[in-house]
């Protein structure tokens, strides 16, 4: 039996706004049309070159959460867009 981790028994959950539902919709549309000639389903690194996921990743809001559930010092190494396409079976990694 392992003891209770940094996140405690049953890890954290907390819900944060992100973007206006309106904002997310026409991201959404962004990055569909981006990816969609190819069916793209993993983006990885993606705060490396586009501006929405850097933004993503320095949230204050974000990195509030994770320094109270993990300590001051965090960095972001990887980050990964999934695309589900309709139609298309795919299991996240």
């Amino acid at each position: 039996m392992t003891g209770v981790g940094p996140l405690g028994p049953v890890g954290v959950r907390r819900v944060m706004g992100w973007a206006t539902r309106a904002a997310a919709t026409a991201r959404a549309a962004h990055l569909t049309a981006a990816y969609r000639a190819d069916r793209t389903e993993v983006v990885r690194n993606p705060h490396l070159t586009a501006e929405w996921a850097r933004h993503a990743v320095r949230s204050p809001a974000l990195l509030s959460a994770v320094r109270r559930a993990i300590g001051p010092d965090v960095a972001v190494e990887n980050t990964f867009l999934v695309v589900k396409w309709p139609g298309r079976p795919f299991e996240v990694p």
